[in-house]
């Protein structure tokens, strides 16, 4: 696993089965967020051939599910434009 991350430069942010739920329920008992280069390299993770078989086997032994997110620029690099103010906290 670490070979197929690292040739598409993916970081792994956290991987913890210690959750703790502010609000609703948690009904996952691992996350792990990963960051990816790009939308580009995320695809070519996923779709890489030597990856298949992992996925078939986390799969096969779990009830998940997999997301992405798309992560917002820093405030100082996006332009000022309307759409980017729907996303200011």
């Amino acid at each position: 696993m670490k070979a197929i991350n690292y040739r598409h430069g993916v970081e792994a942010i956290v991987a913890t089965p210690e959750l703790t739920a502010l609000e609703g329920e948690i009904k996952a008992n691992v996350v792990a967020v990963l960051r990816f280069p790009s939308q580009v390299a995320l695809d070519a993770w996923y779709s890489d051939p030597d990856y298949q078989p992992l996925i078939a086997a986390r799969q096969a032994a779990t009830d998940q599910t997999a997301s992405t997110l798309i992560a917002l620029k820093p405030m100082a690099d996006r332009p000022n434009t309307e759409e980017s103010k729907r996303y200011e906290f």
